[in-house]
């Protein structure tokens, strides 16, 4: 028996309603090949020159951190004429680039161990970390900016 045969034989074991079922079902195959080979005509081809093509997406932005967006642009902060903070802190070491928001500092708080904090850490006593510069670290304590200097020991000093 040849495979022509074969097909006919087993399509005549099933009821009307199967063989409906079987013929929509091959029906929707060919239509769905069909479509298939028809959009891979549409192809875009790239010149030779493009190498790849990257999309970088964002993170969604929760509504709470609305106000870090500065959507209204961003106040100019400058840093001479702030106080030095009243909070017994210590300034052991800092990493800042050529932007404040994404620096680290490592700050020393009496009666626990050193700690990294960055840009919107909050230190104990509810004062945030609101930008590192390369001398300081401007804190936000309870809208009121304070700074608090690194200091420097020369060579020869003993450090504490």
């Amino acid at each position: 028996m040849d495979y022509k045969q074969q097909v006919l034989s087993l399509v005549a074991q099933l009821t009307p309603k199967q063989q409906a079922y079987g013929i929509v079902s091959l029906a929707g195959g060919i239509l769905f090949f069909g479509l298939l080979g028809q959009i891979n005509q549409f192809r875009i081809e790239l010149p030779s020159d493009i190498k790849k093509v990257v999309v970088a997406t964002k993170p969604t932005t929760a509504i709470t951190d609305l106000p870090k967006l500065h959507l209204l642009g961003k106040a100019e902060t400058t840093l001479e004429g702030m106080p030095n903070t009243t909070l017994q802190f210590s300034l052991k070491g800092l990493y800042s680039g050529e932007e404040p928001e994404f620096g680290s500092a490592i700050i020393a708080v009496p009666g626990r161990p050193d700690r990294v904090y960055q840009v919107g850490d909050k230190l104990p006593g509810g004062a945030v970390i609101a930008g590192v510069y390369h001398d300081r670290v401007v804190i936000d304590r309870n809208g009121q900016l304070e700074v608090l200097k690194l200091v420097q020991k020369g060579l020869h000093e003993k450090s504490s």
